[in-house]
């Protein structure tokens, strides 16, 4: 973890996908929110991945579904992962139909086929 609160507009200017990251598991809420927005927003495969991961950990769905198909594969776990709550599982289908596209469309036959 940091020492000392990381600078996200630093991170961002360096591209430091890693770092912001890291600052995804940081205490303070706007540390992480600011680092779950720039990695959004950097148009890095893993870094929206990051992201959409951020977002639906804290139920943020209209969040991930704006990052597109980096949102997909989090979805996708959230959905196929029957310890989750119902409701969970639900917001997360609807998330995948509202992204639409051919990339939904295997998640949702597996979990369909289960």
């Amino acid at each position: 973890m940091f020492l000392f609160q990381p600078n996200v507009d630093k991170l961002v200017a360096k591209r430091n996908v890693k770092a912001l990251i890291k600052a995804l598991r940081y205490t303070a809420p706007y540390v992480r929110r600011t680092a779950a927005e720039a990695l959004g927003k950097l148009g890095d495969a893993k870094a929206s991945e990051a992201a959409a991961s951020y977002w639906i950990s804290d139920e943020k769905w209209g969040k991930a579904i704006a990052l597109g198909a980096p949102a997909v594969g989090p979805l996708s776990q959230v959905l196929a992962d029957e310890s989750q709550p119902y409701k969970r599982r639900q917001a997360a289908a609807q998330a995948l139909r509202k992204i639409g596209g051919p990339q939904v469309v295997a998640p949702l036959i597996k979990v369909l086929a289960h």
